[in-house]
């Protein structure tokens, strides 16, 4: 039971929502609590971190954009058929 408590919490504290993927959160569970991480593995962690980050604010902007080009276009339509 005390590892079913373990594998939720850890769930939570590390969800998407906080900006954690399936794949980073795999990553950082294969680190075992009896070994310290090597400078190597904590670098790779933190660039791939960096990118998702990255990633996300790329997406987020292609949204925006993708949005304000859609009103734009429904301006333009709604004004050549309401307009006459």
């Amino acid at each position: 039971m005390s590892r079913y408590f373990a594998e939720f919490d850890f769930r939570y504290s590390k969800r998407e929502k906080l900006g954690v993927n399936d794949r980073l959160r795999a990553a950082k569970a294969r680190w075992q609590p009896s070994r310290a991480a090597t400078a190597a593995e904590r670098g790779a962690l933190a660039a791939e971190e960096q990118a998702l980050v990255a990633k996300k604010a790329l997406i987020t902007a292609r949204i925006a954009n993708a949005i304000a080009i859609i009103a734009l276009i429904v301006g333009i339509v709604s004004l050549f058929h309401f307009g006459r």
